[in-house]
């Protein structure tokens, strides 16, 4: 649609709607606090407008909300501590804003979240080692274009049910944790151009779905490239470019 303006206050006496949906407009100016007024709905999507301001705290009143798209808007300042509140929250796209700060903890004890995508923002800190303590249905996450740092958290192999993982583009550092061979289920996975150091982990070829593979641009990458890569049969694209990878490839790498 073309629909153009600030988002009107009295959408918040709508007491018994289940979904917003104002994506794909020109929408410009900050969430009416009103809208948190809205206790039934299920869906809210507000991707692809040019609204503004922080994301605001009474989002959290929302708690029977379930999917959350505000990706590609002007949003700016720190992702709100009260998200939390969402408890039935299974969907949560920031992507494409100027968001800022740590990401907060308290998103990572939303149990019912299955997708997280907060990439290309400006949010820097590190990760929780707990953070897939509480993520027992998590399928994707996204963090990819920020400025995160710190290593990737050892915990991160308890999110099982993973089937996307982007971390790319970002300051992490350390090695390649070998508990992301716990991820059995992951089909894609990005962690290049980041300060990775060491060898690429033997158990990652516990990935028996995997589909692509993306570790470029790490300088500090060393050691050979695992054998047990090549047992994937379901890789489809791998990317190794621009590493410290050293030696040769197996001979039988036409049978993959």
């Amino acid at each position: 649609m073309n629909l153009r303006g600030t988002i009107p206050p009295h959408l918040g006496n709508l007491s018994l709607l289940l979904s917003l949906d104002l994506s794909s407009n020109h929408f410009y100016g900050y969430l009416p606090k009103e809208l948190g007024q809205l206790h039934r709905l299920r869906i809210l999507r507000l991707s692809y407008n040019s609204l503004n301001g922080e994301i605001p705290s009474w989002l959290g009143n929302l708690q029977r909300v379930r999917t959350l798209k505000m990706k590609n808007n002007n949003f700016t300042g720190t992702i709100s501590e009260t998200l939390v509140n969402m408890s039935n929250l299974e969907i949560l796209n920031l992507e494409l804003n100027q968001l800022s700060g740590q990401v907060p903890s308290s998103i990572f004890k939303i149990s019912s979240l299955k997708s997280i995508s907060l990439s290309s923002n400006s949010l820097l800190g590190s990760l929780p080692n707990d953070m897939c303590q509480h993520l027992p249905k998590l399928e994707e996450l996204y963090l990819s274009w920020n400025e995160l740092s710190g290593n990737i958290p050892f915990g991160m192999g308890k999110c099982s049910n993973l089937k996307s993982l982007s971390l790319s583009y970002n300051q992490l550092m350390g090695i390649i944790p070998k508990s992301i061979g716990n991820l059995t289920q992951l089909q894609k996975l990005y962690v290049g151009f980041n300060n990775l150091e060491g060898q690429i982990p033997e158990e990652i070829g516990n990935l028996l779905g995997l589909e692509l593979l993306s570790i470029k641009e790490i300088k500090g990458l060393t050691g050979q490239i695992p054998t047990s890569i090549f047992n994937i049969s379901s890789l489809k694209i791998i990317v190794l470019s621009n590493t410290g990878l050293s030696g040769s490839l197996p001979n039988d790498l036409p049978k993959l």
